[in-house]
């Protein structure tokens, strides 16, 4: 299946030879305010995008623009895949935005939200 995502925080990195595995984590909010927190562990950056992750740090933001999430059974237990083919970095660490986008869906107040 196709995915994209935004503000997805860089925890950890590690370059291999031919990817870049992640550790990536989300939020989503509460109806009570309160938050979910998830992380995607052993998330593959390869191809053409793997040069531009080999310079991922812990606490950039990223987005996804074009990947697959699929599952796997290994020993009786359900696993994530998931592999990015592009992305780009929102924020670096220290908090320099290095690429912005425009949403489609803005919210005046907190009253607009579906929740």
């Amino acid at each position: 299946m196709n995915i994209t995502g935004k503000y997805l925080r860089v925890w950890k990195s590690e370059v291999k030879e031919k990817m870049v595995i992640a550790d990536l984590g989300e939020g989503k909010k509460n109806k009570d305010g309160g938050f979910d927190n998830f992380t995607w562990f052993g998330v593959k950056f390869v191809g053409n995008c793997k040069e531009k992750a080999e310079s991922l740090e812990k606490g950039d933001t990223v987005e996804i623009v074009n990947g697959l999430i699929s599952q796997r059974k290994w020993e009786d237990k359900w696993f994530n895949d998931i592999v990015v083919f592009d992305f780009e970095v929102m924020t670096k660490g220290n908090g320099e935005v290095v690429s912005q986008t425009t949403n489609d869906f803005a919210v005046e107040d907190d009253d607009d939200l579906p929740y």
